[in-house]
């Protein structure tokens, strides 16, 4: 088995069901959805974004450890997210959850050679997040920016402009 595949598969399986679910107190996209949270733009995105999370799991087996920057993957699997579609940052909650996540997972299987322990990928993902680069801030910052760029694109799309205002992260972290 071929572990980077495997990232690749179940990160598109997560995107594309994480719309179902029903989240008591959560707009699902099967009633209450809007314009911009269709179901068929969760599929498109997370096929689309999947493939920087295979860079991912193939930076961190070429690195044998954490690299020294892992959310540059994270804005490109966002900027590529939109591809093909129409809608704002459907995944962009997903993206920034699994990045450390599958992060943490690669190493467990780097160590162990497996990847089932729920409580070590969870004591390890907290490690993950602590030992981030500054290169890592800057790109989730970046990150950040993006995802407000493409959500006011897709209310300009609708007539819908809203202020952009971008969040100031400065002395934040």
């Amino acid at each position: 088995m071929d572990i980077r595949r495997e990232v690749l598969r179940n990160v598109i399986l997560s995107q594309a069901l994480e719309p179902l679910g029903k989240k008591p107190g959560c707009t699902t996209r099967l009633v209450d959805s809007s314009p911009g949270t269709k179901l068929e733009y969760f599929l498109l995105s997370g096929a689309n974004s999947a493939w920087a999370f295979y860079d991912l799991a193939d930076r961190v087996l070429a690195a044998g450890r954490q690299p020294d920057c892992i959310y540059d993957l994270a804005y490109e699997a966002q900027a590529a997210s939109v591809r093909n579609r129409m809608g704002g940052k459907v995944n962009y909650g997903q993206i920034l959850l699994l990045f450390p996540v599958v992060t943490a997972q690669m190493l467990q299987y780097l160590e162990t050679g497996a990847n089932d322990s729920v409580e070590d990928l969870m004591a390890r993902t907290g490690d993950i997040l602590r030992q981030c680069s500054e290169r890592d801030m800057a790109w989730i910052e970046d990150f950040v920016h993006l995802g407000y760029q493409l959500s006011a694109r897709h209310h300009e799309r609708l007539g819908q402009t809203r202020p952009f205002a971008p969040p100031d992260f400065a002395r934040r972290y």
